[in-house]
């Protein structure tokens, strides 16, 4: 076969670049449905209808204050969505992606969030009790969320499909409310947990290499064989009842007072 002629390739190229040029320019691709289209489904369902609003998307949205609780979310994209108090309370968010969504004093509680992707999003003071988490919330802001009763602790019937947890890579915690909170084999590395409450959490086998917990109160928390890899534990609280301690990995690592 005859090569090319040098000519035409520096031509595809241009053609190429001309291409993914115009590309850059294109809007983005709009919603499938606009806000008052999706209020109308929600508010004109006939009773005990679910309004089946799974797989839309619904990237970059207003829906502030939107009531969702009746319907089925399972895979929808919230990406860039601004969620600021709407209620999503028992809603079914599994596979869903919230990536940067706006969710500021939203209503979650007992929402499930199988395999989400919430990187990037802000929950500033939402209602998550009772919420099951697993999924991607790395660089997430939960400062001062409530997520009490919450259950992110790893998944252990999928193992074949490998180590299904939540991971809180990076994200900030401030002033969360973890009380009771299962976040067995969780990733919380580089978290900011400053001023978390995690009284009587569990935290066994829980990344904490390089999160910092000063002025978290820790008390009955259980960290046995969690990762302590250049924690700082700066003025914790409850450091006495702590259980577990004893059996962490790189406590020696940890910055205490």
């Amino acid at each position: 076969m005859r090569p090319m002629p040098r000519r035409i390739g520096r031509l595809g190229a241009l053609a190429a670049t001309l291409i993914m040029g115009l590309a850059g320019t294109l809007p983005a691709k709009a919603a499938d449905l606009a806000r008052a289209e999706i209020v109308q489904r929600l508010e004109t369902a006939p009773a005990g209808h679910r309004p089946d609003l799974r797989d839309l998307e619904l990237d970059g949205l207003d829906l502030a204050g939107v009531d969702f609780r009746r319907a089925d979310l399972q895979s929808i994209n919230f990406k860039g969505a601004v969620l600021r108090g709407a209620i999503l309370d028992g809603v079914n968010l599994d596979l869903g992606r919230l990536v940067a969504a706006d969710l500021t004093g939203a209503s979650l509680r007992g929402a499930s969030m199988f395999s989400v992707v919430a990187t990037g999003a802000d929950f500033t003071g939402a209602d998550l009790r009772e919420a099951r988490i697993i999924g991607d919330f790395g660089g997430a802001v939960l400062d001062d969320a409530d997520l009490r009763g919450a259950h992110l602790g790893a998944d252990m019937t999928n193992q074949s499909m490998g180590l299904m947890n939540a991971r809180l890579k990076s994200a900030s915690l401030r002033g969360a409310d973890l009380r009771d909170v299962n976040l067995s084999r969780s990733s919380l590395a580089f978290a900011d947990l400053q001023g978390a409450d995690l009284r009587g959490a569990n935290l066994m086998r829980v990344d904490l290499s390089g999160a910092d917990l000063t002025g978290a109160d820790l008390t009955g928390a259980d960290l046995t064989e969690a990762t302590l890899t250049d924690a700082v534990l700066r003025q914790v609280r409850g450091r006495d009842s702590i259980r577990g301690l004893e059996h962490t990995h790189d406590r020696d690592t940890a910055v205490w007072d």
